[in-house]
């Protein structure tokens, strides 16, 4: 195999792993907002900074949050189940657990929502070519399939 074959060989393997990644990221998805009726949306910030201290600037996905309130609510990333009971900076993983537990979230939805924090911190480069650079995603279901609200996000 020469070079250029092998080149497209990659570009056809990768297209192929990111097409089964989409198609496991949707269903994933689906069977979450279908078995925990109580969150309504799914939210984070994705970018690459622009400066990191000196060190490099790499693509990030933050936590996502999970929500009751539907998506078009839900006006910033930074926005909280219970913004008196917590500082953002502490993370949606806490705002999450909070929320689980206001809501009394079964432990099997409770094991649902871990699963879809796992899938975040493993899917960085789908996420990327899905839902672009420096954007806020918002993800909800409407009449059985996924729907994303994706914006432009503005950091510093």
């Amino acid at each position: 195999m020469n070079v250029n074959e092998t080149v497209q060989h990659f570009k056809s393997l990768k297209k192929e792993l990111q097409e089964k990644m989409a198609e496991a990221f949707q269903s994933s998805l689906r069977e979450f907002f279908v078995k925990v009726p109580e969150v309504n949306t799914i939210y984070w910030h994705q970018c690459t900074p622009y400066f990191n201290d000196g060190d490099p600037c790499v693509f990030v996905v933050e936590k996502p949050s999970f929500s009751p309130m539907l998506h078009d609510e839900i006006t910033s990333p930074y926005h909280c189940y219970d913004c008196e009971a917590m500082d953002h900076a502490e993370n949606s993983t806490k705002d999450f657990l909070r929320f689980a537990k206001d809501t009394r979230l079964s432990d099997e939805s409770q094991n649902m929502l871990k699963d879809i924090l796992n899938l975040f911190d493993i899917s960085d480069e789908y996420l990327l070519s899905a839902y672009g650079d420096h954007a806020f995603i918002r993800l909800y279901m409407k009449d059985g399939s996924i729907q994303a609200k994706v914006e432009k996000f503005e950091h510093d």
